[in-house]
């Protein structure tokens, strides 16, 4: 069990070393690709911090809490937008926070110029704070930086309302499987529905469902169904959050 700003380090950190052009980078923009939050469609060949930064929060499956874009500036605007933009560069982050650099502070007076880089903190310790970031240095990979507080080029932090150590706990609804069913669903969430290869949020995703397409389900288990065509299961309801509904 863990705390949704454990998941997302979690998550960010296990593509520590992916370089631009391995599988593994491919991987994250693909996943970003799942969600595209501005519509964007992600390139292989793109500066991709904020993609990496992205495809993180959608993995670990907080996409309510904080909006995702391909571009930091977008990204910043949309904190703006939520209130959940901090503009103190003295701020000392929790882990999950986003940083927001602008490599062309001059280092005299607040940093108010336009963002150009992001990371996700992994650690906080006396005036320093540890970072993982993607298209870092000129390998172009994932990788870790030491920050120090209120230090040079720290434009801002993005600081999502995490669930403030509610720890998020595996369904505790047993699993019968039918296999005599058959239901159609519409997808209702607007980013689409994760297929996953078992019917538990922590299994491995193995496609995605637009918003809005509707499919025939031949298996159901618990709150999840199987779509045979997607080859994998979908969930249909989590918490008070329903995602799939049953149409004729």
């Amino acid at each position: 069990m863990e705390t949704q700003r454990e998941k997302i380090v979690r998550i960010a950190t296990k593509y520590k070393g992916a370089k631009k052009g391995s599988n593994q980078h491919h991987e994250i923009i693909d996943t970003f690709n799942k969600w595209k939050p501005d519509g964007y469609t992600g390139k292989y060949s793109d500066d991709w911090c904020a993609e990496y930064a992205t495809a993180c929060i959608y993995l670990a499956g907080l996409t309510k809490l904080v909006r995702g874009s391909a571009s930091v500036l977008v990204m910043v605007k949309k904190a703006q937008a939520d209130g959940i933009w901090q503009e103190n560069d003295g701020y000392v982050p929790a882990e999950g926070d986003f940083i927001i650099y602008d490599w062309q502070d001059s280092g005299k007076g607040d940093n108010t110029g336009s963002p150009d880089h992001v990371g996700i903190v992994v650690q906080t310790k006396g005036n320093s704070m540890t970072v993982i970031e993607g298209n870092m240095g000129s390998a172009s990979q994932v990788g870790y930086r030491t920050v120090n507080i209120n230090g040079r080029y720290i434009r801002g932090f993005i600081t999502p309302k995490y669930d403030n150590n509610v720890v998020i706990r595996p369904t505790t609804e047993k699993q019968t499987t039918d296999s005599s069913f058959k239901q159609k669903y519409k997808v209702l969430p607007k980013v689409g529905m994760n297929v996953r290869a078992k019917a538990t949020t922590s299994s491995k995703i193995v496609g995605g469902i637009p918003y809005g397409k509707t499919f025939t389900a031949t298996k159901k288990s618990g709150n999840w169904v199987y779509s045979s065509y997607y080859k994998g299961w979908v969930c249909i309801k989590l918490g008070g959050e329903t995602y799939l509904k049953a149409v004729k």
